[in-house]
């Protein structure tokens, strides 16, 4: 036993690095494993985390994108009602019908006129025999006494004492020879306006063309601009929700002096960079903020009621300047009305120097007296008529995404695909135009029918409905499918320059 024991003992000392070593590299294995194991659950919570935000991001871009789109729709209406009054196509059609009417008419009633004069006559001259019974002297003269009025009026009057035969309408046969005979002048009669000069059939038929086009293509303009404020101001209020949703959803700062600054100024960093600056207390923030986005939301009532009227001037001078001098009579080929088009757009989208035209002053007020106006207009209090300095920041950022080059780019592409459906719905008057023009041809090329540029005025005019006030809205659709505005609205929404946060 005892030369067991130390043969065993002498192994041991002998083979006492191998087993240290073998001691240290599984243990070591089973710390590593265990940090491994530890690092790999913390990244899957980690990406766990991610993917849930991520979700909650895009449900909330989702929502915010499908909120632009019911709001786009619910103030068109209001949009529509004064565009189709301010550009009436339909009056001017209506007034040369009312003429034409009223020309035939006249010839219809001439001989019917002169009947009726006559019989009034006769009428006059029965009612001078019963008046010589009054004092005053109103024998056969009294006809011919109130020479100064309107003989229609006159003969109206005289019509009336035969109907009524009171003793009342024989006074209004007296007065005129009573007061001549006293050498009273009779009172002077207003003068009447002077009459607008009729106007020409070929000049009704130019205002309904000139209008015809202006009013389509400002309508389109207008939801193309009306739609990307409001995807500029939902997106921005939209960011701004969520990012006090994240910092509501952070934790408590713990009370170690050190950590407590830099959670306060990480948290006052994000509100600044996001123009919330409303403090980090709470205390009548919530208030504060509704109160910002309602008046900033509230800038919307500028383009629905002042600002579309810059936009249809500046198209009605385009449409002059491109439709102005075609004839009435003049052919359109269907293939090239995207060129057409494409003429009136260059004068709209761009100065007379090349550079791209601002449409800013159409969708917010330019001064501070019209912003204060456009709250005051669009319902808030007097108490409250003041810019704060969040609302103000609001309002820069949005003129700069409005005003930069990539809203642009996304503009055009907006008008180009409403413009697209537009050439489309057009179709119609070059297909009835071209029935008979190509008998024989089994195959017909749709961009070679032609059409006059009278016959495609009313299907034009009619498309001003179906922009603003179709439901559901087709060209209101094209917009939501362009590819580009949700690009946009997605580099808005997820927009964040942190370089500038400590600056603000």
């Amino acid at each position: 036993m005892a030369d067991s024991s130390t043969g065993l003992t002498g192994f041991l000392s002998r083979r006492k690095k191998t087993f240290a070593w073998i001691g240290g590299t599984v243990g070591g294995a089973y710390l590593l494993g265990r940090w491994g194991m530890g690092k790999i659950e913390e990244m899957a919570e980690k990406s766990r985390r991610e993917k849930i935000e991520a979700d909650n991001l895009s449900k909330r871009f989702q929502l915010n994108l499908q909120d632009c789109h019911f709001t786009v729709l619910a103030l068109l209406p209001s949009l529509s009602s004064q565009m189709l009054e301010g550009m009436d196509v339909e009056a001017p059609e209506e007034g040369g019908k009312a003429e034409e009417a009223e020309g035939i008419k006249e010839e219809e009633e001439a001989p019917t006129t002169n009947g009726v004069t006559e019989t009034k006559e006769e009428a006059a001259e029965q009612a001078s025999e019963p008046a010589t019974t009054t004092p005053a002297p109103a024998g056969a003269d009294a006809p011919a006494a109130p020479q100064s009025q309107d003989p229609l009026s006159l003969s109206k009057s005289w019509a009336e004492v035969v109907a009524t035969g009171t003793n009342e309408a024989k006074e209004v046969a007296s007065v005129p020879e009573t007061e001549t005979a006293a050498g009273v002048p009779p009172p002077p009669e207003p003068a009447a306006p002077e009459p607008e000069p009729e106007r020409t059939r070929a000049e009704l038929w130019n205002d309904i063309k000139i209008l015809s086009f202006t009013r389509t293509i400002t309508s389109i303009y207008l939801l193309t601009l009306f739609t990307l404020q409001t995807h500029v101001q939902l997106n921005l209020l939209g960011r701004t929700a969520y990012v006090s949703s994240v910092l509501s959803s952070l934790p408590q700062s713990s009370s170690s002096s050190l950590s407590l600054p830099s959670q306060e100024d990480a948290e006052r960093d994000l509100e600044n960079a996001f123009g919330l600056g409303l403090g980090i207390d709470g205390a009548g923030k919530e208030e504060e903020r509704k109160e910002v986005e309602r008046k900033y939301l509230t800038f919307s009532w500028w383009v629905l009621n002042e600002g579309w009227k810059l936009v249809g001037e500046r198209v009605r001078q385009a449409v002059e300047d491109v439709v102005g001098p075609m004839s009435l009579k003049g052919t359109l080929v269907y293939g090239e009305l995207g060129t057409f088009f494409a003429q009136i757009r260059q004068r709209i989208d761009f100065d007379s120097d090349g550079r791209p035209h601002s449409f800013l002053p159409s969708l917010f007020p330019s001064t501070p007296q019209l912003e204060l106006s456009t709250l005051s207009s669009g319902g808030i209090p007097a108490s409250s008529l003041f810019i704060p300095p969040s609302l103000r920041h609001l309002l820069n950022e949005t003129s700069d995404f409005l005003e930069s080059h990539d809203c642009f780019l996304v503009q055009s592409q907006m008008l180009d695909s409403l413009f697209r459906h537009l050439v489309g719905a057009l179709e119609a008057p070059f297909s009835r135009g071209a029935a008979g023009a190509t008998t024989g041809s089994r195959f017909e090329d749709v961009t070679e029918r032609k059409a006059r540029l009278a016959g495609i005025l009313p299907s034009l005019a009619r498309q001003t409905h179906l922009v603003l006030n179709s439901s559901p809205n087709e060209y209101a659709e094209e917009l939501e499918a362009v590819p580009e505005l949700r690009e946009f609205s997605a580099i808005i929404y997820s927009s964040f320059d942190k370089d500038n946060v400590r600056g603000r």
